[in-house]
């Protein structure tokens, strides 16, 4: 078993919740490490430095509240939040992922920058492709995207901690919208995990199973799979 000629340093799954992103990451990392490969799952919470943007976060919210989302007022207190958000989420990205990939290590991400950039669109408090939103686009260019795509029921059906229907549309819209954005292959897991996990394998090049088809490219793989 070789490893991948040109296998990321940081994988970066992304979807709704109950799209699979944590089962897969845990598979893959198995995988690399079944290849000898140095690597690791990350879960960015945003939680470590969050004490940063509770202020900022309550100004925000008290202007928009009080005086509108349009006012000069509101504007420069989600400014302000928006940017503490950032510096908090890209400290802890920092330490937690960028830094072991400098040091040779591949990471595996289930949540990283993109994920309290939705969030934070959802609430209101930041846009997608604007201010700092277009940050957060750009210190994703170096990972390997994948959208793990699913049906809102499904979903719905697979996690008993979902508020809603409605809830899980709005995100669904909103990674679809980053997947367009930056180009992201997108793998639908209504699929079975394994035929879901077999096209996963295929965008990153990764043939677990060369000695039963030596000759296959992973591009052939992934036209057997689909």
């Amino acid at each position: 078993m070789c490893r991948p000629a040109k296998l990321p340093s940081l994988v970066y799954f992304i979807g709704i919740d109950g799209s699979g992103k944590t089962a897969h990451a845990r598979r893959l990392v198995q995988e690399l490490r079944s290849m000898g490969i140095h690597c690791k799952r990350v879960n960015l919470t945003g939680n470590v430095f969050e004490p940063l943007s509770v202020v900022p976060r309550s100004l925000a919210e008290f202007a928009i509240h009080r005086f509108g989302s349009n006012n000069h007022v509101a504007k420069a207190t989600l400014f302000l939040y928006e940017l503490a958000r950032y510096l908090e989420l890209s400290l802890e990205a920092w330490i937690r992922v960028l830094l072991p990939t400098k040091l040779g290590i591949v990471v595996v991400c289930d949540r990283y920058l993109l994920d309290p950039l939705v969030e934070m669109w959802v609430a209101g408090l930041s846009g997608l492709e604007k201010r700092i939103g277009r940050r957060y686009l750009n210190a994703v260019r170096l990972a390997r995207l994948i959208m793990l795509d699913i049906n809102e029921t499904t979903s719905l059906s697979r996690k008993n901690d979902i508020p809603s229907l409605e809830f899980l549309r709005i995100r669904r819209n909103a990674y679809q919208h980053l997947a367009r954005l930056l180009g992201v292959p997108v793998v639908s897991t209504d699929t079975s995990f394994e035929e879901a996990h077999a096209r996963i394998l295929c965008i990153l090049g990764i043939n677990l199973r060369q000695e039963m088809w030596p000759l296959q490219t992973p591009e052939s793989r992934c036209r057997r799979s689909k």
